[in-house]
Formats: structure tokens, sequence, C-alpha cells
């Protein structure tokens, strides 16, 4: 054996030494092994026509339906080579007639099919190959097989051997789609006399007429027509042959259609008409045949765009040119209000803009929103389109439904370079929306540094409110923006200002958990506000008091630290019903709070509220009170208005281990805690002897049964 894996027996066969290849069969030879050349002896010697070695192959157990590399069977093999005696030889010694080979997994009458060899197919008919077989890959019968090459006489002996001329393939193409498809008109008019179905669809929808239109074949057309082709026939999509016609630019085909009286304003399940189709491919010539056969230049698909608006979204100004001059409406809109100059703006598409314009477009059409074409490009940042735009008169001040202007947009959208081209335009640097907010008011809310250093070097005002009477300072303040604070605060915003609700920037970015910026602000000097008497509308709960009342409220410890270290900020403040900082921390349990507070030096530990009661007795937990008693000098046996003191209401509410420790550090039982105390236990004692006398009776009750049962 040499280094191809050939064999003296391989050799002898190749080299056509039948005698030699004889010995070798008779000497046990494997003839069934695959040869270097990728054929088996047996598919090898069909090929080459060397009778005899078959013969000899086929006598000594070569396998009559194996496939070499190439996927030939020695039937299929005969076959290509066109030798039926071969193909005869072969079936009598018992080759399988449905042995499937090939690259397409065809059955031996469709490759002989295939190859046109009608004696073959004849034949293979006579032994009796199944007719109706499919293939492995395309799922297609001999009759598929045969239409698709228009073999007439091959057609013609499966029709006059019974076979339905409605099989289908894998994509449910009957023979006469196929024959459509490829417009093989004797083919088809075979099979119309036949009584082909002229309205078989396959599973697109499609209809021998729409494939042929979709492949531009006239005369199949034409012929198919005769027989009363449905020329309105629709696809899964919707699509009439004028449609598939139209996607491809059959002119001629167009013209056969609409002469037979095809609807040209057939739309499919999008709502797209052959003009719309014509406008999406560019093809103005199709467009012209329609157009001068009346075509809808109006049509609407069901988002209501025209086909000026997909001229305008393909950005063909070929087109575009086209419909203006067939007089399509400029001011349509789509189902977002959007012209079709609109859309060229947002496209940025300045020779479609300018053609528009130049036909006298509507420059202040507004959207479903109200937005401009230069309210859409500004927002968007495109500065060529804007100078387009405001060249040709665009109203600068333009406002969308929420009263937002360009600048506005561009301000929020960060869009410096469109800000400073607005603004060199004259645009109102102070514009306000319906919320009442400038652009500076936005930018400061967003914390844009770049573009509030933009406006404040164009002068914009620091004391501007919107609605809400928040200035610029006290939006960042809300937001907690730092730098938009510090760059306001360096431009003389003032840090007093209120709003609405009574609120400085230092109270909101309080309310907000902001401690970095309640840092700044207090840095800054910003003022404590004092306390007012009245509920604040936004937050009832504090009573309008003070900023340390509100962070302790809110458990805000960083910002109650932060307050802790400026000596102007009221830290030991009693509210209107008297209540320090201090005794709301240890009410809620907030050890740290409270530690921080009694740390500070500035706190009070026995300012009473108007109860009378000092923080001590709203301690929560041991834990928390244990952070009182740290201060040595608290007065565990203040009472309050009622003469009650701290350990009194811990007895009443049960809380034991506050009692033991508050008794640890020197509270006494006063006669109100003493008689409390003293009732308590009695309470306990009573319920204890009734649990006892209880248990008693029902043993005495068990001892009265075992008696009576004994």
């Amino acid at each position: 054996m040499d280094d191809r894996n050939e064999t003296p027996f391989t050799k002898s066969l190749q080299e056509n030494l039948n005698s030699m290849t004889e010995i070798f069969v008779q000497n046990g030879a494997n003839v069934n092994r695959i040869m270097p050349n990728n054929y088996t002896p047996l598919t090898f010697a069909i090929n080459n026509g060397n009778d005899d070695i078959v013969k000899l192959l086929t006598g000594n157990g070569a396998n009559l339906d194996g496939g070499d590399r190439y996927d030939m069977t020695p039937l299929l093999t005969a076959i290509d080579r066109g030798n039926k005696d071969m193909v005869e030889f072969l079936i009598e010694r018992g080759a399988g007639l449905e042995a499937k080979g090939c690259s397409s997994g065809d059955t031996p009458l469709i490759f002989a099919t295939r190859q046109n060899s009608r004696d073959i197919v004849q034949l293979l008919i006579q032994k009796g190959a199944y007719l109706e077989a499919q293939n492995d890959v395309f799922v297609e019968t001999a009759l598929i097989v045969a239409s698709i090459n228009g073999f007439t006489d091959i057609i013609q002996l499966f029709i006059d051997n019974g076979v339905s001329v409605e099989a289908e393939d894998g994509d449910g193409n009957t023979a006469l789609g196929v024959t459509a498809l490829f417009g093989h008109l004797k083919a088809i008019q075979l099979l119309l006399d036949n009584n082909a179905n002229v309205e078989t669809k396959n599973k697109n929808g499609s209809t021998p007429l729409s494939l042929a239109a979709q492949c531009g074949k006239k005369k199949a057309i034409q012929l198919l027509l005769a027989y009363n082709a449905n020329i309105e026939t629709r696809d899964n999509n919707g699509s009439t042959p004028l449609s598939h016609a139209t996607a491809n630019g059959y002119i001629t085909v167009i013209q056969l259609l609409i002469y037979n009286n095809a609807n040209i304003e057939a739309k499919d399940i999008h709502g797209v008409t052959p003009l719309y189709i014509a406008v999406t491919t560019g093809n103005t010539m199709v467009m012209q045949l329609l157009l001068d056969n009346h075509a809808n230049i109006e049509t609407k698909d069901i988002n209501s765009v025209t086909p000026l608006y997909i001229a305008v979204i393909t950005g063909n100004i070929t087109t575009m040119r086209l419909l203006l001059d067939n007089n399509a409406s400029l001011e349509t809109k789509d189902i977002n209000g959007f012209t079709p100059l609109a859309l060229a703006a947002v496209s940025s598409n300045s020779a479609a803009v300018q053609l528009l314009l130049d036909k006298n477009a509507n420059i202040e059409a507004k959207d479903a929103h109200s937005f401009t074409p230069l309210s859409l490009v500004a927002a968007t940042g495109d500065i060529t389109m804007t100078q387009l735009l405001l060249d040709n008169n665009a109203n600068i001040e333009t406002e969308d439904t929420n009263g937002v202007t360009p600048l506005n947009f561009a301000a929020v959208n960060g869009q410096t370079a469109m800000i400073q081209l607005l603004l060199n335009r004259n645009a109102n640097i102070e514009t306000e929306d319906n919320g009442g907010f400038t652009p500076l008011s936005h930018v400061a809310a967003i914390g844009n540094i770049t573009v509030m250093q933009l406006l404040l070097n164009y002068h914009a005002n620091t004391e501007s409110k919107n609605n809400n009477g928040s200035t610029p300072l006290d939006l960042a303040a809300t937001n907690g923006h730092t730098a938009a604070i510090q760059l306001l605060l360096d431009n003389n915003a003032n840090i007093e200002a209120k709003n609405k609700d009574g609120n400085t920037p230092l109270m909101t970015a309080a309310a907000s958990g902001h401690a970095d910026a309640v840092q700044l602000l207090l840095a800054n000097d910003a003022a404590e506000a004092p306390p007012e008497n009245k509920a604040n509308a936004r937050f009832p709960y504090f009573y309008q008091i003070t900023l340390m009342h509100r962070a302790v409220r809110r458990k805000q410890l960083e910002i109650v630290k932060i307050l802790l270290g400026f000596q102007h900020v009221q830290v030991d403040e009693r509210d209107c019903v008297g209540r320090t900082p201090l005794s709301y921390a240890v009410e809620a349990g907030e050890e740290s709070t409270a530690k921080a507070l009694l740390d500070s030096g500035r706190i009070d530990v026995n300012t009473k509220d108007n109860e009378g009661r000092t923080p001590l007795f709203y301690c929560a937990s041991n834990n928390v009170a244990t952070v009182l008693f740290n201060t040595n000098n608290i007065d565990v046996n203040s009472k309050d208005n009622q003469g009650k003191t701290a350990l009194w209401y811990a007895t009443e509410a049960g809380d034991q281990q506050l009692v033991e420790l508050l008794r640890q550090h020197g509270a006494k039982d006063d006669s109100k805690g003493k008689e409390n105390l003293k009732s308590r236990e009695s309470s306990k004692t009573k319920d204890s002897s009734k649990a006892k006398d209880g248990t008693k009776s029902k043993d005495s009750s068990k001892s009265r049964s075992k008696r009576q049962r004994g």
C-alpha cells in the first residue's frame, strides 16, 4: 500500500486491468472500500463504462446502494452517465429504486428527471419508482424538478402516469407555480391544459401570477391572465402582482397589469401602494408611469406616511422633485405630526430642506408636541441645520406644548455650540417654559457647569424664579449640585432667596439630604431661617422648626454633625410643643445622633417641653438612656406637669430594664410611682394565685375521679 492508501486491487481497477482485477476480487479484495479518488470500485467502474468489471463486482458482494464520497450510488452514477442499459442491469441485480444520493438527496427518479433523461425516467416508472417521492434538501418531487427546468416531455410523461399536478415542494410551490416563476411558457400551457389550479398559493401566499410578476415574466403573466388568473391576488404581505412588479422595476409588466385593470391603489398590510413602493426604490420611471396612470400621490400608509415623506426618508432629491412637480402636498403629516420638512431637518438633509423651503413649505409647522423643525434640530445640536432654518426666518422663540423654546431645549441637552449660536441670533436668554424655568434654571437643576457658565457669560439672571418660587440656586441646592451652587454664589446669587414655601436654598438642601450642599451653603454664611409657628404645606410634620429639628427627625446624622460645626446654627431650640432636637433623637432610639448632640457641649440635657418632660422621659431604650446618663448632670428625678417622673412612665410601660437602669442612676419611687408599682405587683400576685387555685382544683377533680372509679 502506497502513501495514497492505494492497493494493488484499486490500481488494477483504475488501469483497466480486468484480469488482474478479477484475481484480486476472487482472492477476497474489499469491493466496497472508498478508493483514493473518492469513488467506490463499483461507481468507478460504472463511471468508466467498464461493464465487465461492473458485473464482476455486483456478483461478488458489491453494495448496490452504497454511496461514494460524492454521495453517488451506483444507480445514480449510471443515470448520470445516461447509461440506460446499466440502469436496468443494476435494478435487475437489486439496486434500490428509492435509494437517495447526490447533494440534494435525490431519488433515482428525481435525479434522472434533473438530468432530462426521459428514457431512463420512463424505465424507472416502468420498474415501479415512487412518482411522488421528494428529495431531502428542497422537498421537491420529480414533477417539480421537471417543471423548474421546463422539461415538457417529462412533465407529460408524469401526467400520463397519473402524477398529481398539484404536488408541492417544501415552500408550497406547485408545478405551475415554479414554471411561472421561471417563465417556461410551454410547460405552463401544458399544466394549464391539464387543469392545474391557477390560484394555488405557496407558503408565502403567492399564486403563479404573483411569482411571474416577481420575476418579470411578462408572457407568462399574459398566459395566466388568459386563463383568468386573479390580477388582484394578494400574498401574505397583502402585496398584489402589480406591487411585486413595481418593487422590481419591471416597466413592461407594470404596463401589462395596468392595461388589464390592475388596481393601482392596492395597499398591502402596511398600507403601502405601488407608488409608495416605487418611491422607496427610487425608480423614477416607474413613478412617472404610475403617476401618468393617476396613482394617488397623497396615499398614506398605516403611519400616515405619504410618498413624499418616504422620498425624504430615503434622501432622494430626484424623487422628491418628481413628486413636488406633480403637486405633492408639502404639509402632509404622519401620525406624530411630522411634516416632510421636519423629517428632512432631523435627518440633517440640507438639500431636501432647501428644496422644500424653496417650494414654500411651512417652516413653523408643529408636530403633535408643538415642536417646529427648529425646536427639533436645536435639541439634537445640529448647527448646520439650525443656521439654515434661521437663515430662512424660522421663529427663534417658538414654543412647544410645555412652553419650551429652542434655547431651553439646547440648554437642557447641554448643546453649548447651539446655545451660543441661538444667543448670537438674539434668542431670549430669560425665556420661561410653562413651569417658569429659564435656561439657567434648567441647567442649575441638572448641574451642568459648562452650560451654566456660558449662560452667565451672557448675563443670565441668577434671581429668576419658577412657578414654585425657586431660583437657580435653590434648584441646584435641592439637587445637591455643589459645583453649581458655588458658581452661582460666585456670581452673587442671593443665598437667602425664599421659594413659595418660604424655604431658602439651605433649607431645601437639608430637606433633600445633601450634606455637602448644606456644608457649602453654611460655609458661605447662609443664615438659618427663624422658626415659624404654623406648619409648612410641604413639610407639615416638621412644624416649621429649626434645621436641627428637621435633620434629627429625618435621621440625617451627617447633616446633624455639619450643623453642630456652625455656631450660628440653633441646635437646642425648642419647637412649638417645646421639644428639643435631643428629645426627638432619644425617642427615635438614635444613639449616634444623641451622642453627637451631647458631645457638642451645646445641649441642655434637662430642657423641658410644654408638658414639663425632659429628653429622659422619651427614652426608647436602655442604650439611648445610657448615652444621656453619660453626661453626669442629668436630673433623673425631674417631674413633669403632672408630677410624674421618668421612672413612673417606665414602670407604667412595663420596661423593667429601663426601670432598673433609672434606679441605678438614683431614680426614686415617688408616691405615684410606688402606688403604680404596688398595683402592678398586686395584679401579678392575684393572677398567680388564680392560676394556682385553678391547678389545685383540676388536681382535686382528678383525685375525686380516681376515687370514684376505684
